[in-house]
């Protein structure tokens, strides 16, 4: 019962927002690697955490490389696996619900999948590996 991705770009007068979109396009935009609502501000501790907009990206990506499903609604935009539609009449999703699959046998080397998904998606480097994760700490 939120305000859906759509308001939330709104809101958040992001720079990837503008008043002619659809839900559709928006949720659409929102899947896309590196892009989100708030992308634009920075938070965190002593403001130096700039939201880096992967989220969405890395759970689609990483539901198709394990061999799962993904699924996303928000306003009338509905995102199933590679199948995006808007929601006919007066149908409307107020908020967001996102659920994900994955392949149990496929899951064998979890971390490894997700290094390979950020490598694809162009989060990280090639040279980051997940040994340079425990280095870090993370």
């Amino acid at each position: 019962f939120g305000i859906g991705i759509k308001e939330s770009f709104r809101k958040s007068d992001s720079t990837h927002y503008n008043d002619e979109m659809t839900d559709l396009d928006i949720l659409q935009l929102a899947l896309k690697p590196k892009v989100s609502s708030k992308s634009h501000v920075i938070s965190g501790f002593g403001g130096g955490f700039q939201n880096a907009g992967v989220g969405l990206s890395i759970l689609k990506k990483l539901s198709e490389k394990l061999k799962g499903s993904f699924f996303i609604v928000s306003g009338s935009a509905i995102v199933c696996n590679n199948s995006a539609r808007e929601l006919k009449g007066k149908n409307f999703f107020q908020g967001v619900a996102c659920a994900i699959t994955f392949n149990r046998g496929n899951l064998h080397n979890f971390n490894e999948a997700l290094m390979d998904t950020k490598h694809e998606l162009g989060i990280i480097s090639k040279d980051f590996t997940a040994d340079k994760f425990k280095e870090y700490g993370i």
